[in-house]
Formats: structure tokens, C-alpha cells, sequence
């Protein structure tokens, strides 16, 4: 296994440790990636050794997130949670518009698939 391969081994671990918005988690992620290419550079780190030197993944993250701004960190979730809202209403306006689209459909289907055969009196 070469040593870019354990590394994005072990920053998919982190990353499910990681519990904060996805650009956060993004920005420490890049943080531990360059770190760690740093040090297999240097002839610090081996393949093997990630979490020895770094720390199991839990750990990582965790400290990661203590370091991270709390005013950033709210601020990121409180795009996330507009971000949810206004998804959410579009989703419903594009219900509601298909809805409607389909209705206005099936009503000119229905009128327009009836009809009175003047010749016979028939209604089809």
C-alpha cells in the first residue's frame, strides 16, 4: 500500500469522526493531509505508523474540532440550516407545481376525450 493510499485511508476514518459542517470538515481534513504528506516527506511517518504518530482517528478529530472558532462553527450551521429551509420549500413548490401541472392535464384529458356523436346521439 503506498503511503497516499493510507493516508486517504486514514482521513476517511477522521472524517466520520468528524461531526461539524461539511466545509469545516473539509478545511481539517486538507490540514491533517498536508501534515501527514509533510512528515512522510521528511521520513517521520510510514505507512504503518499514521495513528501512532497522529492519533487514532477519534482523537484526531476531536482535537481538530476543539481548535476550531465557535463563531465559525455557528456560522456554518447556521448557513446549513437556511441552506435545509430553502431546499425544503423548493422541494414543496416543485410538488405543488407538478401537482397542479398534472390536474390541469387530467382535466383537458377528461374534455377532451368526450364527445357527442350529433349523427347517432351517442356521447363517447
Amino acid at each position: 500500500m503506498s503511503y497516499s493510499s493510507a493516508i486517504e485511508i486514514y482521513l476517511k476514518q477522521v472524517g466520520k469522526c468528524l461531526f461539524c459542517p461539511p466545509k469545516i470538515r473539509k478545511d481539517i481534513l486538507s490540514k491533517i493531509k498536508n501534515e501527514a504528506e509533510v512528515a512522510f516527506e521528511t521520513g517521520s511517518l510510514s505507512e504503518n505508523s499514521i495513528a501512532e504518530v497522529f492519533g487514532t482517528p477519534e482523537e484526531i478529530a476531536k482535537n481538530y474540532l476543539l481548535d476550531v472558532d465557535t463563531e465559525m462553527l455557528l456560522s456554518e450551521y447556521k448557513k446549513m440550516r437556511r441552506r435545509r429551509i430553502l431546499f425544503t420549500v423548493l422541494c414543496a413548490i416543485l410538488v405543488l407545481c407538478i401537482g397542479i401541472a398534472i390536474g390541469a392535464i387530467l382535466q383537458d384529458a377528461g374534455h377532451s376525450t368526450s364527445f357527442v356523436d350529433t349523427q347517432q346521439g351517442f356521447i363517447y
